[in-house]
């Protein structure tokens, strides 16, 4: 499968799972991240109180058609919703409700979804076998159909920047220092090209993920996760197409990882624009 019909196909998923991706020219857009401050008494800005609004996936109702398993033909079971076919809204991990961006993020282990999806059975959990009647557990998944997300534990979302002594009261060198290792993970991101060497393709996607690992505890659970993932994807190798099926994993994991870094970004310019501010203002405060 040509490499960027798999990309396309992946960025489609992802805007029908999380509402959080626009595609224009085959790139990834998220929604403008928007946060209201407000001036104290010394004319610096402080961050206003955070008035949530009506999630824009589920509209309220906590909860929308699983997309885990609302396409499978022969699976009966389902990590996220038990196979009741309507799961907690993956945007709002079931509030209804919006949350703080800085302090929480859609998960980037699962965009929200609990769980990582088997591309090697397409969430069934068994395979056909071409000439043999009935179908064969996959060895992936393990009959599972996905993988539990081991990065939010089921929570759906994940805090975000973790910066000394915190978000809001850290210093415009360290906001600019993390910016620039975010900026320099996206670009490892958007420049891996997954191989025929799933080792070597491990060792590549967890370099690209290093320059956050400190100031994005989540990002350090991801690499993990990618590893776990891939390897029972190996299992399948003697599968036809599997080495095609592995590289549309890593796609995948790169999207929810660019989404989930992207999201980031935003917030640390709202941050930096911020402290800037209030570096000049309070140079005007000393006499």
């Amino acid at each position: 499968m040509n490499s960027r019909i798999v990309f396309g196909c992946l960025l489609a998923f992802v805007v029908a799972c999380g509402a959080l991706v626009a595609q224009r020219d085959g790139a990834i857009r998220i929604p403008k991240v928007e946060r209201a401050t407000v001036l104290d008494d010394k004319g610096l800005k402080q961050w206003a109180e955070f008035e949530a609004k009506e999630c824009p996936k589920c509209l309220g109702t906590t909860t929308h058609e699983c997309e885990h398993c609302k396409e499978l033909e022969h699976g009966k079971e389902c990590l996220e919703c038990d196979f009741t076919r309507r799961s907690v809204c993956r945007l709002c991990a079931g509030s209804g409700k919006t949350y703080d961006p800085l302090e929480w993020a859609v998960c980037p282990g699962c965009m929200g979804g609990t769980v990582f999806p088997c591309l090697l059975c397409l969430n069934e959990g068994d395979l056909a076998v071409n000439g043999l009647k009935g179908r064969r557990r996959c060895e992936s998944c393990k009959k599972a159909g996905g993988f539990k997300c081991s990065v939010c534990k089921g929570k759906r979302r994940v805090r975000g920047l973790v910066l000394k002594p915190n978000l809001s009261r850290a210093s415009l060198r360290a906001l600019t220092a993390a910016k620039a290792n975010v900026e320099k993970s996206l670009q490892m991101l958007k420049d891996f090209t997954p191989s025929t060497n799933t080792n070597k393709d491990l060792k590549a996607y967890e370099q690209a993920l290093a320059p956050v690992g400190r100031e994005l505890p989540a990002m350090r659970q991801a690499k993990t996760m990618v590893s776990t993932v891939l390897k029972a994807m190996s299992k399948g190798d003697h599968w036809t197409q599997n080495a095609t099926r592995k590289a549309s994993g890593f796609q995948r994991f790169s999207i929810y990882h660019q989404v989930y870094l992207m999201h980031q970004l935003q917030v640390l310019d709202l941050c930096i624009a911020r402290a800037e501010f209030n570096q000049k203002a309070s140079k005007k405060l000393i006499p």
